[in-house]
């Protein structure tokens, strides 16, 4: 069974992590989207860069900045940590 055709918001999602992806990538982590319902997007953060409390919350708000600034619909972006 084919997949189901992205959505131009799913497409721009994609887009915009994909600008982010490098520098996270450059200390050994990533950022890969779980899921998007609706305008909400779900997304799992990995590496050992997050291991820190204070790394981990600064890398979630730019991540959000960034998901919120280029693409105002969003409604929620839910970040989960894998170690």
């Amino acid at each position: 069974m084919d997949a189901e055709p992205r959505s131009d918001f799913e497409n721009r999602v994609a887009e915009i992590l994909d600008q982010i992806r490098p520098g996270l990538q450059i200390d050994g982590g990533d950022v890969h989207l779980i899921a998007i319902e609706g305008k909400n997007v779900r997304l799992k953060l990995s590496g050992h860069y997050i291991n820190g409390t204070y790394t981990a919350t600064l890398i979630r708000m730019g991540i959000e900045r960034t998901l919120h600034d280029q693409l105002p619909d969003i409604k929620s972006v839910i970040l989960e940590n894998t170690f």
